[in-house]
């Protein structure tokens, strides 16, 4: 059976009779497919790291790896695809990527899940991070909502942008005592900070999820626990 990459293949995605296949070491591997039963390779891109998964929008592939994060890749020329763009992940080792509606999705391991605006595929802007408790191993995104797989936690089932859904956890409320999360827009002497949710007599660590954090309206929100 033939390889037809030279490196450990980790992901794929099909696009326009083409194969881009996430070979590790040897980056992105572009195969031609218009003939399942003969693919023949024309093409690669080298990445800095590991390539690991790989998603197709338009004429761009989005390829997430080891010790470089996000990698934005020009496909147009299928024989000569070019790296145009990219920005490194917080845990700087991504495992899954997707792409939908103008954002890039990235489940960035220990790091959790990473969203970019790639209206402009070169620069890649990150919006968006959410911590999901877990290691984000691979993720998805179907009719607005993002699927992440989370290694230990299981399956996490969130809101897309522009209607991302915000977690806070709080770890260390004293014990029986009410316990307040409030939310501001700003920091600082400017801060305005608004009740969301009370916890009238904390058992244990909790959760509260605010669903209130389009970014439309939203560009930015900070949360604080707050005990009498």
């Amino acid at each position: 059976m033939k390889r037809y990459t030279s490196g450990d293949a980790r992901g794929v995605a099909v696009s326009g009779g083409y194969a881009y296949v996430a070979d590790s070491s040897a980056g992105l591997q572009v195969i031609a497919v218009t003939n399942p039963t003969a693919p023949v390779r024309v093409g690669g891109c080298d990445i800095s790291g590991l390539a690991v998964d790989v998603a197709v929008s338009g004429d761009y592939a989005y390829v997430v790896g080891w010790h470089g994060g996000l990698h934005v890749i020009d496909i147009r020329n299928p024989a000569a695809p070019t790296r145009v763009g990219g920005h490194v992940t917080v845990a700087s080792s991504a495992w899954g990527v997707a792409v939908s509606g103008g954002y890039a999705y990235v489940a960035d391991g220990a790091g959790g899940l990473q969203i970019f605006a790639v209206t402009n595929p070169a620069v890649p802007v990150p919006v968006y991070r959410y911590s999901t408790g877990g290691t984000a191993n691979g993720v998805a995104v179907v009719d607005n909502h993002i699927y992440v797989a989370d290694d230990q936690k299981g399956l996490l089932v969130l809101c897309s942008l522009p209607n991302m859904q915000s977690m806070i956890r709080v770890e260390d409320a004293t014990l029986g005592t009410p316990c307040v999360i409030e939310a501001s827009p700003v920091l600082g002497s400017a801060a305005q900070w608004t009740p969301l949710y009370t916890n009238a007599s904390p058992s244990g660590p909790f959760e509260f999820t605010d669903f209130d954090v389009p970014l439309s309206q939203y560009p930015q929100k900070y949360y604080r626990a707050r005990q009498p």
